[in-house]
Parts: C-alpha cells; structure tokens; sequence
C-alpha cells in the first residue's frame, strides 16, 4: 500500500505546485490498475488498508484502486484548468524482463512457451510507450478546459472521467488507453466519499511528516 497508494499521493502533492506553474496542461500518470475496479460488497467502503485477513495482490489493488479514483477526481477538481490525472493498467508488458538472466532458466523457458497462449493479454514495449505518450494528449484534458463543441476536434476525441464527465480531468483507463463505459463505483458514489478518501490520505501523510520531523 505505501509504494502504491500512499507514497504516490505524496509524491504527486509534492509536484503539484510546480505543474500548475505550466504554462499548458500538465498530467499525471499513476501506473498500476486503473479501469479494473473490482465489484465492491453492498455497504463495503474500502479506505485505508485492507483487514490483515485479506491483506494480498486482490485486497490491496481493491483498496488502492478506490481511493486513487476518489483522490484524483478530487485532485483534478482542485487543479481544474491546470492538471489532469490518469490512472492507467498497462497489461502484461512484453519487455526485456522476462529474458533476463537474473530469471532462472526454467522461467524463461516457460515464459516462451506460454507467450503464445497469451498473446490477446500482451502489450510491446512499442505499444505500451504510444498509449504511454497518447496519455498526455488532449484527449485526456484538465477538468473543464474542453469547450463545448470542441470535442471533435481532438484526434481520437476526448476521453470520459471515471465520473463519466466528457473531459472531466481524472481518468480510468486500460491497456489501450480505453476508459470505462460506466461511471467508476457508480453504486456506491455518495456525497462524502470523495472527502472521507481525501481525509484519510491526508491524515496518514501528516501523520509520517510529523513523525519524521520528531525522529
């Protein structure tokens, strides 16, 4: 959760100053599971770390993907004119990784075997840095920079919030830059869930500053 949720945030606050000094858009991409929000129990409202019970890979992507959507829509609201921000799931990668020596043998050999079985699943390395750069693009804006009648004018057109605004600045996307045709958590969206995300993360990042700044 630190190296996918929590440091990111803070990274991103960091920055942020910075970026809204842009004379142009500026954007944020957060890699990991954007547009893979798993279904979410009736009255569950995943926010800080999952129980220690279901504390592993399925847990934790379902906690940090939540509150990187509920904290990037409150982002982009903040920096809206100024900064967009995406949360993207590259896919499985076919990069230099997987034929490394640092693999043991038996690895690489499975990894050729099964590479073809797969093939649907596999991004290049070539395919992965153009959705990379597409994301960058108009096509996923700041909240509230796309003029009305404006959209066709963008190659591609212009990519859907995960609140399924038209242009809307905080963006869910898969391995091919596609966003999700329904709204992100749309039964489970109230008024307050945005900030009750907000003030979480908030509260843990203070937390570690003034614990740091007392060691």
């Amino acid at each position: 959760m630190s190296l996918l949720y929590y440091s990111r945030m803070r990274f991103i606050l960091t920055l942020t100053p910075l970026l809204s000094a842009s004379p142009g858009t500026a954007h944020v991409i957060s890699i990991f599971a954007g547009g893979f929000e798993d279904s979410i129990k009736s009255g569950e409202i995943p926010i800080g770390t999952p129980p220690q019970g279901s504390y592993g890979i399925t847990g934790v992507r379902k906690y940090t993907t939540f509150m990187k959507t509920f904290f990037f829509e409150e982002l982009a609201a903040k920096h809206a004119g100024k900064i967009s921000f995406t949360h993207i799931y590259p896919g499985l990668v076919d990069g230099p990784t997987f034929y490394s020596d640092v693999n043991p043998l038996w690895s690489r050999i499975m990894w050729r075997i099964f590479k073809p079985l797969v093939a649907w699943y596999i991004t290049s390395n070539e395919d992965c840095g153009a959705v990379m750069v597409s994301l960058a693009t108009g096509r996923y804006p700041a909240k509230g920079t796309v003029k009305q009648g404006e959209e066709s004018k963008v190659i591609g057109g212009v990519a859907f919030s995960t609140q399924r605004e038209l242009g809307g600045g905080s963006y869910g996307v898969g391995q091919r830059g596609d966003e999700r045709k329904d709204v992100s958590y749309a039964k489970l969206r109230k008024e307050d869930t945005a900030k009750r995300v907000w003030e979480h993360t908030m509260e843990v990042l203070e937390g570690i500053e003034q614990r740091d700044a007392a060691s």
